[in-house]
């Protein structure tokens, strides 16, 4: 996403990674143009708390849920993200 062209539909974003961890990925892809309604951004960590998630929003991710994940919690935050983006893309 970083450096190609390639149209993906949703990213599912490890917060914490070696090398680059995904707070610092996410500000890199909405630095490049990527919109929250162009590729929505869900973030995943096992150190998930409520009150993070206005955190988690300013720095680009639509949503994000704590690991170990829960097929029902995944699937909900997609659907909630599609519902989003769609409501956006409506206005």
């Amino acid at each position: 996403i970083l450096y190609g062209s390639d149209k993906y539909d949703l990213v599912l974003m490890d917060v914490q990674m070696p090398m680059m961890d995904g707070n610092e990925a996410t500000k890199q892809i909405r630095a490049k143009g990527w919109t929250r309604n162009t590729l929505p951004i869900v973030g995943l960590t096992a150190d998930y708390r409520s009150s993070d998630k206005e955190f988690y929003r300013s720095i680009g991710m639509n949503e994000c849920i704590g690991k170990p994940v829960r097929i029902r919690n995944l699937k909900a935050a997609i659907h909630r993200v599609i519902a989003e983006c769609a409501l956006e893309s409506n206005n």
